[in-house]
């Protein structure tokens, strides 16, 4: 069975891909980052976006979200560089002590970055970065759920 991977960005309160530093062009960065994971997820029998639409399988639904932030924009000569940060962590979102959403991280904090100089920069440079993450994280994740997934012996 495929490893579920959360793609959906479209809560505002609890946004998984920000990328607010890009300011005109913060919703199609947000959405490249979007794209860029959903084609490296496509590439691959072992994850999938997709959601079950039983009600009962998508209650006990457990999987992963790849939280990334653009974290800087600079110009650098004629390009523009910008640099992303990302986590992993697991899907849903659990109850902290204070009773509030947390996340349980998966991995430790990674990063990417790429230069553009095209007419939407801002928005080529995210996605170039983000499709780099995603071949480092899925990765992580699969090693992460085999262990979690093993048989344990007595």
């Amino acid at each position: 069975m495929p490893i579920f991977i959360e793609t959906d960005n479209s809560d505002r309160n609890n946004k998984i891909y920000v990328a607010t530093l890009a300011q005109g062009d913060a919703d199609k960065a947000e959405a490249a980052i979007q794209r860029a994971i959903r084609a490296g997820i496509g590439k691959s029998n072992d994850f999938t976006s997709t959601k079950p639409t039983d009600a009962k399988a998508l209650k006990a639904l457990k999987g992963y979200v790849i939280i990334i932030t653009l974290v800087s924009v600079k110009p650098d000569g004629a390009d523009l560089q910008c640099n992303l940060e990302g986590i992993v962590v697991h899907y849903p979102r659990e109850l902290t002590k204070d009773k509030k959403k947390g996340e349980k991280m998966v991995s430790t904090k990674f990063t990417g970055g790429a230069k553009a100089n095209t007419r939407s920069a801002v928005v080529d440079a995210v996605e170039a970065a983000t499709e780099s993450m995603v071949k480092v994280a899925l990765p992580r994740i699969k090693i992460y759920d085999d262990g979690l997934n093993a048989p344990t012996t007595p």
